[in-house]
Formats: structure tokens, sequence, C-alpha cells
């Protein structure tokens, strides 16, 4: 069985090209042979939006916020006096953070092309790419608490807008992602 569309071959019990995505006409699939079972088609909704605007809009949304902390910009007309009250510690951890943030962007763009390639490591680098940035954000609010009450410092200025939220979203978009992906490896054949 070939698909129709890119000439390649297809696994028997496919409903997509594992090549190029397209969907298998049902005329091709009643040509496989009856003793093959047959998978249930899984629409690919969360993937088609990944692919088209997801994963650039994280990137972008990554970049951004490494170029607010590495400008100094977090804690917008607060910043000089935050850092001038909480210390050297804060800077740094705006300047790392900001600096993970562009290769987390980096690291989204590149996940993005390895699922548009169907490659089998793509489901992985989306999972870390929402994994990594879970993390990221936890380690930055926990190092900026932790500075803050060191220095004596009130926490509701640090507190620089969705952070938790956006820590939340990153954890949901990595558990809803881990089986929806599962449900489709085999997709992922490159």
């Amino acid at each position: 069985m070939f698909c129709v569309y890119c000439g390649r071959e297809l696994p028997g019990a496919a409903h997509f090209c594992p090549y190029c995505g397209k969907p298998v006409p049902d005329d091709v699939r009643a040509m496989r042979p009856a003793a093959q079972p047959v998978s249930p088609v899984l629409p690919l909704n969360w993937y088609r939006f990944l692919t088209t605007f997801g994963l650039f809009a994280l990137a972008a949304l990554f970049a951004l916020n490494a170029v607010v902390l590495l400008a100094g910009w977090n804690y917008g007309r607060a910043t000089a006096r935050i850092y001038r009250e909480v210390g050297a510690g804060m800077v740094a951890l705006d300047i790392v953070t900001g600096a993970l943030l562009v290769g987390l962007a980096a690291l989204a763009v590149f996940a993005r092309f390895r699922l548009t390639g169907w490659h089998q490591n793509g489901p992985l680098c989306l999972y870390l790419t929402f994994g990594t940035w879970a993390l990221l954000l936890a380690a930055h609010m926990t190092g900026a608490v932790i500075l803050a009450l060191r220095a004596g410092h009130s926490l509701m200025e640090l507190t620089t807008g969705p952070t938790l939220e956006w820590l939340f979203i990153a954890a949901a978009a990595l558990c809803l992602s881990v089986p929806y992906f599962k449900r489709r490896r085999e997709l992922f054949v490159n």
C-alpha cells in the first residue's frame, strides 16, 4: 500500500501517511489485506495547532520574556530599586533565566520542525520544551522568593504577572501532550 500523495509505502494499519501527514483515502485502505488490524482514526487537531501556531507563538513568548529579563524590565519602574534592595543575586537570576529562555525559544522551533517532519523524536522534543518551560518557571519563582526573603523584601513586587498561571499552563500542556502523542506514535516513523 502506497500513499497517493507522496508515493511512499504505508504501514498496513495507517489512516494517515506518516511521511506527509495526509489521510489515506478509503479506497486505498480497502485494498489492504483483511487480516491486518485497523487502528481507530484519531484527529490531529492538537498536532495541527502546535505545528501551525502554538510552537511559533511559544518561541516568540520565550524570546520576548528573554528580552524583558536581559534588559532589566521585569519589574517595571521599580527594577533599579528592587535590584538594589534584593541584591546582585536577583540580577544574576534574571540574566540566567533570560539566557535559558533564548535556548528554550530555539528548542520550541526545533520541536516544531521535528513534529512536522514526522520524526520519532518529535514528541520527545515537544515534551522537553514543555517540561523545561515548567522547570524554568518554577526555578525562577523559587529563586526570586528565596532572594526576596533573605533581603527582607516584599514578595508582592516580585510577582511579575501571571508566572504561576504560566507554570500551570506549561504543566497542563505537557500532561495533555504525552497521552495525545502516545496514541499517535505510529505516525512518527522518520
